[in-house]
C-alpha cells in the first residue's frame, strides 16, 4: 500500500458502497493487553464504538478485561479475554500475539488493528503464527524510537517489529513524517484522533472557572514527568496561591506524594487518581500544564484546549505545532521548573477564555475522525486481497 507526501491526515470518510454490497472490513478485530486508564487504551474504544454504530462487526480480543475503561465498552462490541488469562508480565505480549492468531482463526475478521506500540511486540508475534491472510494496521502512539537512541541496533529493532504489518497509521503529518524515518513512507498513512465528542458544547456554555486552579492529567509514570510540574510548582508558590491537580494513577504516586512533601506543597499539589471523566476538570480550570518527556499526540492536551482551557507545555512531541497554531492558547516551554513557572504566572494573569480553533474541534469529532479511520481500513482491506 502507497501513501504519497502530500496523503491527508483527514480524507473522505468510508467509501460510499452500493447498498447491497458488504463493506470491505465488515469484520474488525481490535487487541487490547487489557483495559488501564491509558489515552492509547481510551482512543481505541471510542473507535470500536463509533465503528459499531456504523455498521460494522467490531470484536476486541485482550489478555484480561481488568481495568477502569472496561464499562467505556458500547454493548454493540463483542470482547472476548483469551484463555487462559493473560496479565501483564514477562513475555505476556508474545503470548497474546500467539494467542491473537488463535482468535483470528475463530473470528475470521477482515482487518486487526492495534492502537499503539505498546502493542507492536503483540503484532510481530501474531505475525509470525498468522496464516490467515488479513489485513493487519498498528497506530504509531509515541516515537519509534527515543531522542537518545539511534543508530543501526534502534533500526534493526523498528525493522523486527513491524516487518509483518501491512499499514501504519500516524497521528498527524508530523507524526508521520517523524515516522517515515524508520519505517518505509509507502506503509505509514496520517488520520487526525477521535478526541471531541460530536455533541461537544462550546467553550461559552462552560460553567465559571476557577481562577487559581491548573491540571494536568495523565498516568504517573516517568514519561509524563509530574515531578517537573510539582517543581514548577515550588517556583510559582512564592508568587501565586494557586493550586495544581493532577489527575491519573501509576507506579509513581508514592515517589510523588513524598515530593510534595519535601517541598512542603500539600496544600498547592493534590494527587486525585483515576477519574473517569476529565471534561468536568477541565471546564473549571484557568490552565493545563503538561510536563512530558515525550508524547505522540497528546490526546489530553487537545481535550483540554477544547474547553477553552490555555496550556502550558514542555517540548515533547513533533506534534505540538499543529495543536498550538494560535497565539493565546498557551505556549510551548523550556523543560525548567522555573520557566514553567514564569509561563504558569503569564496565563493565570489574562483571566479570560480563549478563542477555540474550530478546525481543531473539526477534525478530531468523534463520528468523523472514526468514519476516516475505517475508510483507511477499507482500503487496506482491498489492497491486500489483490
Amino acid at each position: 500500500m502507497k501513501f504519497p507526501l502530500s496523503d491527508p491526515a483527514f480524507p473522505a470518510a468510508p467509501d460510499t458502497l452500493a447498498s447491497d454490497a458488504p463493506a470491505p472490513a465488515s469484520r474488525i478485530l481490535i487487541v487490547l493487553h487489557d483495559f488501564p486508564a491509558g489515552g492509547t487504551e481510551r482512543v481505541a474504544i471510542r473507535l470500536a464504538n463509533q465503528w459499531a454504530r456504523m455498521g460494522r462487526e467490531v470484536r476486541i480480543f485482550c489478555g484480561t478485561e481488568a481495568g477502569p475503561l472496561r464499562p467505556l465498552v458500547d454493548p454493540l462490541v463483542s470482547v472476548e479475554q483469551a484463555e487462559p488469562v493473560l496479565p501483564r508480565g514477562l513475555f505476556s505480549r508474545i503470548r497474546l500475539g500467539f494467542a491473537l492468531a488463535a482468535a483470528v482463526e475463530r473470528f475470521r475478521p477482515d482487518a486487526v488493528f492495534a492502537p499503539g506500540n505498546f502493542h507492536l511486540p503483540v503484532m510481530a508475534a501474531f505475525g509470525l503464527r498468522n496464516r490467515s491472510g488479513t489485513a493487519t494496521l498498528c497506530k504509531i502512539s509515541n516515537p519509534l524510537v527515543h531522542r537518545d537512541i539511534s543508530g543501526w541496533f534502534a533500526r534493526r529493532v523498528v525493522r523486527l517489529l513491524t516487518a509483518r504489518i501491512d499499514t501504519f497509521v500516524a497521528m498527524s503529518p508530523a507524526l508521520r513524517a517523524e515516522a517515515a524515518r524508520w519505517i518505509d513512507p509507502d506503509r505509514v498513512a496520517a488520520r487526525w484522533e477521535p478526541l471531541i465528542p460530536t455533541a461537544h458544547a462550546p467553550a461559552g456554555e462552560r460553567p465559571e472557572r476557577d481562577p487559581g486552579l491548573i491540571v494536568a492529567a495523565g498516568r504517573l509514570e516517568p514519561q509524563k514527568n509530574f515531578g517537573l510540574a510539582i517543581e514548577a510548582m515550588a517556583h510559582l508558590s512564592r508568587w501565586s496561591d494557586a493550586r495544581l491537580v493532577i489527575l491519573g494513577e501509576g507506579s509513581e504516586r508514592a515517589h510523588l506524594a513524598r515530593m510534595i512533601g519535601r517541598l512542603g506543597l500539600h496544600e498547592r499539589v493534590t494527587l486525585m487518581g483515576h477519574v473517569r471523566d476529565v471534561a468536568p476538570w477541565f471546564e473549571r480550570a484557568a490552565c493545563y500544564l503538561m510536563t512530558s518527556r515525550y508524547e505522540g499526540y497528546p490526546a489530553s492536551l487537545v481535550e483540554a484546549l477544547a474547553s477553552g482551557v490555555p496550556a502550558v507545555v514542555t517540548p515533547c512531541s513533533a506534534s505540538l505545532s499543529e495543536i498550538l497554531p494560535a497565539d493565546g492558547l498557551g505556549g510551548i516551554t523550556p523543560a525548567d521548573a522555573g520557566a514553567i513557572a514564569d509561563a504558569l504566572r503569564t496565563v493565570l494573569r489574562r483571566q479570560r477564555l480563549e478563542a477555540i480553533d474550530p478546525m481543531l474541534l473539526a477534525r478530531h469529532d468523534e463520528e468523523r475522525a472514526a468514519g476516516s479511520y475505517l475508510g483507511l481500513i477499507d482500503r487496506c482491506v482491498r489492497e491486500c486481497a489483490v
